[in-house]
């Protein structure tokens, strides 16, 4: 399972946590009409990108692994067009239309998703500093049809209270579990990271 993607954009670092600071509105993949369901994610994959070094001290040999972020593949039905112009590094033309690519500027989101493992164990998955790939709006497809679309990016660890960390997972009846009917909110998402 995979449901209810919301991306939060970061406007900043709180300087005594270092955790991040968010637009109160979160971005939605797809905006359904009134009535209907939001049932437009097909799935998710995260790569975690890892370097490790051998070290050895006292006669002893130790691996140390570290987690420098996770690759982030994500597929969805109808993106809105909206949605891929507040994600994505392209800038507008006179014309409305998604032409050149800001690389100057990348923006950096909180990442929220619920998820269920094989076990049947349900989540609520937050990445702490995520960036999307640049994608156009394709001539075959508007922004409400029902094609699928990937999207990739880049779960980026960060430093939060002296620690490292790409964000976090919280199980059904943990803080920060979000039900399937509750939004989440930006004051909840900045002091969840925070903790």
């Amino acid at each position: 399972m995979f449901a209810r993607v919301r991306f939060f954009k970061i406007t900043g670092y709180n300087a005594s946590t270092g955790a991040p600071t968010l637009d109160t509105t979160a971005i939605k993949l797809y905006t359904p009409g009134a009535g209907e369901p939001e049932v437009n994610n097909r799935s998710i994959s995260l790569e975690i990108d890892s370097s490790s070094a051998d070290l050895e001290a006292d006669n002893r040999k130790v691996t140390n692994e570290v987690v420098k972020g996770a690759n982030i593949t994500l597929s969805a039905y109808g993106v809105d067009e909206t949605a891929l112009s507040a994600l994505t590094e392209f800038t507008k033309d006179d014309d409305g239309i998604n032409r050149t690519v800001n690389t100057d500027n990348k923006k950096h989101f909180v990442l929220v998703f619920n998820g269920k493992k094989s076990n049947g164990a349900e989540y609520t998955c937050y990445l702490a500093d995520t960036t999307i790939k640049p994608v156009l709006p394709s001539s075959e497809q508007d922004g409400d049809s029902a094609t699928e679309r990937s999207i990739t990016g880049y779960a980026s660890a960060i430093t939060i209270n002296g620690h490292s960390t790409l964000g976090r997972r919280c199980f059904k009846n943990e803080a920060g579990f979000l039900a399937q009917n509750v939004e989440p909110t930006a004051t909840a998402v900045q002091a969840l990271l925070a903790k």
